[in-house]
């Protein structure tokens, strides 16, 4: 879950860091359980195709840990891929896209990338989760 890696510039030092299926795991927990699921945060999102669109797997059970220490989520110790898969698609479902995209809008060079995000590339990105 956490690793060291040195660095050599200015000074040789190290830096404790989290593995980046641990990071995923931890952005996907935030984009299905953020306290203020009114207020989307497509930067979540954007967060979320970038790891799958660089093939990222998550860590389950840092996501099961993440999630459960979230007020209101309970019953979420027996998650498997499949379930996170069909949490992810109902969210999907329930959000706005229009909101999603005015929220990461302000926060990308070429808002093109941002106008041409639908739920269906949403959904295809769900399905090419994989866990480690």
């Amino acid at each position: 879950m956490v690793e060291v890696r040195p660095h050599y510039r200015p000074v040789p030092f190290s830096v404790k860091t989290f593995t980046l299926p641990t990071l995923f795991a931890g952005q996907k927990a935030a984009c299905l359980f953020r306290p203020y699921q009114n207020r989307i945060k497509g930067r979540d999102w954007y967060d979320f195709l970038w790891y799958v669109s660089r093939g990222s797997r998550f860590s389950l059970s840092h996501f099961v840990a993440r999630a459960s220490q979230i007020e209101g989520v309970s019953s979420i110790h027996s998650l498997d891929l499949e379930s996170v898969k069909l949490l992810f698609c109902r969210r999907l479902d329930a959000l706005s896209l229009d909101a999603m995209k005015a929220d990461v809008r302000p926060f990308v060079r070429d808002p093109q990338v941002v106008d041409s995000w639908t739920k269906e590339i949403f959904h295809a990105a769900v399905e090419r989760l994989e866990a480690v």
